[in-house]
């Protein structure tokens, strides 16, 4: 087995990207619940002539953070912004990242292969030092994703904390392909042409590995 030095080792590289990277979320409707806010999630949005609603109802305090992405494709607008709101206050105490006056800048993620505008993020001032996010109490939260039109694609990121389980590697693996074609606008094989496809690729190959060294093992006790 003298693949599985090689095996593990490709895992050990390649397992921090997989790990830093957003649990995508397909969005279907424009209200949208966030669970776990402070888990790193992507919604992948279309505007469709109104504004998306996302809601986080926390009855912990944690500490919100949000930002926005577009996809690099041709003719995609760099103009959406959102507005945090905690339900309750009055509207001008909301935060709004805009989009129109922020200059969006070219980005590529690794993780899937996919090349994007970076857009405005919710960052704070701390001991002279820019922090991501900011702790806020109990209560429910309001997101308002929108733009002049209220048309087009976009990514809304919330949460910086990286958590991935083995439900949400199954649902990644489910959802690339139609990530890929619906909002990329790409052929669905691409989806698994990146590090992702890579590790899925690692962890096949030692499950088949693995597989083969328990057989082996009982055929010969079976001798």
């Amino acid at each position: 087995m003298k693949l599985v030095p090689i095996i593990l080792l490709a895992a050990l590289l390649l397992a921090p990207a997989v790990g830093s990277a957003h649990l995508p979320r397909l969005v279907e409707s424009n209200t949208t619940n966030v669970e776990n806010p402070e888990i790193s999630q992507a919604f992948y949005g279309e505007l469709r002539g109104v504004p998306d609603i996302y809601v986080i109802d926390s009855n912990t305090s944690f500490r919100l953070y949000a930002s926005l992405l577009v996809p690099a494709t041709e003719g995609i607008e760099k103009d959406v912004s959102v507005k945090i709101c905690r339900e309750g206050i009055d509207d001008t105490n909301c935060t709004v990242l805009d989009g129109m006056s922020h200059e969006w800048t070219p980005y590529y993620e690794e993780f899937g292969g996919d090349y994007y505008y970076d857009g405005p993020e919710l960052i704070t001032d701390q001991d002279g030092k820019t922090v991501k996010g900011i702790e806020v109490g109990t209560g429910k939260y309001i997101l308002k994703v929108f733009s002049p039109d209220n048309k087009g694609k976009y990514v809304l990121v919330v949460g910086e904390k990286e958590k991935w389980s083995a439900i949400e590697f199954l649902n990644t693996v489910y959802l690339m392909p139609k990530l890929k074609s619906d909002f990329f606008e790409r052929p669905a094989h691409e989806a698994y042409f990146n590090i992702f496809g890579m590790f899925m690729l690692v962890i096949f190959i030692s499950a088949t590995g693995a597989i083969w060294v328990l057989i082996r093992r009982y055929l010969r006790k079976g001798k």
